[in-house]
């Protein structure tokens, strides 16, 4: 009899919490990302999502020499300018760690 009523509160606290999140996730629905698609950037795992209708976010993180993962995101307002965007950074990005392996090479 006791673990059913212990089963019983437990219940009752999950499906309050579930009920609490989605009660959250419908106030905050604005806020969420409206469309997320994972994408491949030069063998990098990389990932773009549409903040709002006049927002994009992109994120790209590169693995630097060191093995520490160095995050980056863009934002840009159409996805087109989004890609121009990236494909620069992804450039810059690829020049610096080319030039901190020389440096480690040396140092």
């Amino acid at each position: 009899m006791k673990c059913a009523v212990q089963r019983q509160r437990r219940l009752t606290r999950v499906s309050a919490k579930l009920s609490y999140k989605q009660s959250i996730s419908q106030r905050l629905g604005s806020l969420l990302p409206v469309h997320s698609t994972p994408t491949k950037a030069s063998g990098v795992r990389g990932g773009i999502t549409q903040i709002n209708e006049k927002l994009w976010e992109g994120r790209y993180s590169p693995i630097w020499p060191d093995g520490k993962k160095r995050p980056r995101n863009v934002y840009e307002h159409s996805k087109e300018e989004y890609e121009k965007l990236l494909a620069k950074m992804i450039a810059e990005m690829k020049t610096k760690i080319a030039a901190e392996r020389e440096r480690l090479k040396v140092g």
